[in-house]
């Protein structure tokens, strides 16, 4: 069983700036953690799961807003597992990612239809649906288009994304490629003792 024992720093960052009539701001979390793993085997003969370690993640991002109809944001994760990526005499060993983890534009069409495509994360229904799982070290993301049409009871929308594209050495047997794609609907203004009324469509 792993055990999170302690969530040791979490740091949120404000910041905006305006330069040319366009608004920039920025934002981000710090976090590290100590895991202490006490797995016993579950077979006899086999090696117990008995370790400890401590892993840290950063996450920025920056958003250009050139009017509430118009806008860039970009997203960058440094995560690492201390230890694992010493710096040697101005080299590196073992493993320290950085990544750009969301690249999305937003474009409000009318006040009715809006737009988003690029790179980012889909949080569906609290998470229960599909979750960007900001729990691992580096969140789930994908690449593709989404529009959304906004009414006085519902909000519907539709999304299109590449799950993967490879040349493939064997055309024959290998997928070259992988989309998905589907509709979302989420209702509004609901009797009282109904919490929310979503549905999803997923190809």
């Amino acid at each position: 069983m792993k055990k999170l024992l302690f969530v040791f720093a979490s740091l949120a960052l404000v910041a905006t700036a305006s330069a040319e009539g366009t608004e920039m701001k920025a934002s981000g979390d710090f976090r590290v953690r100590y895991w202490n793993n006490d797995n016993p085997a579950g077979a006899t003969g086999a090696a117990a799961d008995a370790e400890s370690h401590w892993d840290q993640r950063a996450n920025v991002g920056f958003t250009y807003a050139k009017s509430e109809d118009l806008s860039f944001h970009l997203g960058l994760n440094h995560n690492s597992t201390w230890g694992t990526a010493p710096v040697q005499s101005g080299t590196h060993a073992g493993t320290a990612d950085l990544l750009v983890t969301e690249a999305w534009g937003f474009w409000k069409a009318t006040d009715s239809m809006a737009v988003k495509f690029g790179r980012g994360a889909l949080d569906w229904a609290d998470g229960t649906v599909i979750s960007a799982n900001t729990w691992e070290q580096t969140q789930k993301v994908f690449e593709g288009i989404m529009a959304n049409y906004y009414s006085e009871w519902a909000t519907i929308g539709f999304f299109g994304v590449k799950g993967f594209d490879t040349v493939s050495a064997n055309t024959a047997t290998d997928i070259p490629e992988g989309n998905f794609y589907g509709f979302t609907f989420d209702v509004k203004n609901l009797p009282d003792w109904m919490k929310g009324f979503k549905a999803h469509v997923l190809q």
